[in-house]
């Protein structure tokens, strides 16, 4: 209790002295091999029974996790036995015949002349790519004989040990910690925490040293602001930084044996020294052994702690902000309503840095019921998402790519309505804030029948209402810049 007693006094002078972490969401160790799983699942239903197939390439900037991806796929085909499919020795011949790369980018032409080759009656392909703290995964299966689609498939996947070993490492040699769980990158692992499935975990530990403190977190910076981890499965690997007495912060990649860990099980993302009572749920000690950087610990056996923490403080008063000031996530302010109305005042921009491009619909979808008004973005990305959950062939769209971003700590972002996005060019972008591009920005508003997607060019103001399905043009990628809503006083 001596141990815990100091960790108690030392969470405050941490949070104050460390500053902020931004900690990525992951989860279970075996998420990605789930995601596979669900892969092939999905394949096995929408090609059909007795074809043959080649399952050609995953593109990413990371041949080992590509590669991996493949021979699951492949292995899960053969176990099936829905239908057959090429053997990955056969496609390598063929593809140092064609000098492509299985992490490589293959057009559908190639892809469709490579089925021939095999006499295949489907080519199936994909991407493996980094969104936001976590990576997205797309898998699509093209006809060989009429070049149409037949199906496509997408999961996002939180970073895990796993993805990070393939990354790193190309695949290469893993090492298990006593509790079981495959360790293959620094980070500590906490598992055991299905019950707690969107709520947030931080993780604290002291030396015997005072002066050498350790955060588990993605990575550090020096708001005065944590950012906990999203629980979304069993697990989540945090990332462990050390604060030496030079007051460096760097990333800890030691040996330490028996070394205690309190693990918080927190409300909100956001955990500063004024909030961290309130968001408190439940916390828990545990010594772990680290070996090179690694470790993991499952929550459900560690030592409930109960209590509050050792000095509560009153919540803040939500801070006063003026247009073109910089949000609680980095963005930038750029409406003010002046009151408090549904739990929100101020309307935040992501910084150039969460800007993309995307289509507003792959599949020219429509989706009723959106609005134009200030205070609608939010509730016109969740109908959008919701619909686009239930129409095949419909991912990363612009709706999809705000309503899955991570950044600055938060993940609450959405596509701003017609009305909030106008706010955004007058207030930021007429003043030269925000980096933004002179180019079209898309919104979450449709007109009409709502077969109309709005638009504004940032380059002069003008609002295009009259780019519906019909032309195509929510299949043309433009410009996105997530919104989110701040509370005030």
């Amino acid at each position: 209790m001596k141990t815990v007693m100091k960790l108690f006094a030392a969470l405050a002078v941490i949070l104050m002295f460390a500053g902020g972490c931004g900690s990525s969401p992951s989860a279970k160790a075996d998420e990605l091999d789930t995601a596979i799983r669900e892969t092939s699942d999905y394949l096995n239903s929408n090609i059909p029974r007795g074809s043959k197939i080649v399952i050609l390439n995953i593109q990413s900037d990371y041949p080992g996790l590509s590669e991996y991806i493949i021979d699951e796929l492949i292995a899960n085909a053969v176990t099936d036995r829905i239908f057959s499919v090429v053997d990955r020795r056969q496609l390598d011949v063929i593809r140092a015949e064609q000098n492509f790369q299985l992490s490589g980018e293959v057009d559908d032409n190639s892809a469709i002349d490579i089925g021939k080759l095999f006499g295949a009656q489907t080519i199936v392909s994909g991407a493996m790519g980094r969104l936001g703290n976590g990576y997205r995964m797309r898998i699509r299966a093209l006809e060989v004989q009429t070049a149409q689609v037949q199906g496509q498939f997408n999961r996002n996947i939180a970073s895990s040990l796993i993805i990070a070993a393939l990354i790193e490492s190309g695949g290469g040699s893993s090492s298990t910690a006593a509790s079981g769980i495959t360790v293959t990158a620094s980070g500590l692992t906490i598992s055991g925490l299905s019950s707690y499935r969107d709520r947030y975990v931080m993780a604290v530990c002291i030396l015997d040293d005072e002066s050498a403190l350790f955060f588990a977190a993605e990575n550090v910076t020096r708001n005065f602001v944590y950012t906990a981890g999203r629980i979304r499965g069993d697990s989540i690997t945090l990332g462990v930084w050390r604060i030496g007495r030079d007051n460096a912060l760097v990333r800890y990649n030691g040996n330490d044996k028996n070394m205690s860990f309190l693990i918080y099980i927190v409300d909100k993302a956001q955990i500063t020294t004024d909030i961290l009572a309130s968001s408190l749920i439940e916390r828990r000690e545990s010594n772990v052994n680290f070996n090179n950087g690694a470790a993991s610990v499952n929550y459900a056996a560690a030592v409930v702690i109960s209590g509050t923490p050792a000095a509560p403080v009153t919540p803040a008063t939500p801070r006063v902000y003026r247009i073109g000031d910089t949000g609680p996530a980095g963005g930038l302010i750029f409406y003010d309503k002046g009151n408090n109305s549904s739990g929100w005042r101020y309307l935040e921009a992501a910084p150039v840095e969460a800007e993309s491009q995307a289509v507003w619909s792959a599949r020219s979808t429509r989706v009723e019921n959106t609005q134009v008004t200030i205070g609608s973005g939010r509730r016109n990305t969740q109908l959008i998402v919701e619909k686009f959950r239930q129409t095949a062939g419909e991912w990363d769209t612009a709706a999809q790519k705000c309503d899955e971003l991570v950044f600055g700590g938060f993940d609450d972002w959405f596509l701003p309505s017609r009305d909030e996005l106008d706010q955004m060019y007058g207030n930021l972008k007429r003043r030269n804030l925000g980096n933004f591009k002179e180019a079209w920005y898309y919104s979450s508003s449709g007109v009409g029948s709502e077969s109309n997607v709005i638009s504004i060019n940032f380059q002069n103001g003008y609002i295009d209402a009259s780019s519906g399905t019909s032309n195509g043009w929510p299949s043309r990628r433009l410009y996105v810049r997530p919104i989110r809503q701040v509370p005030g006083p």
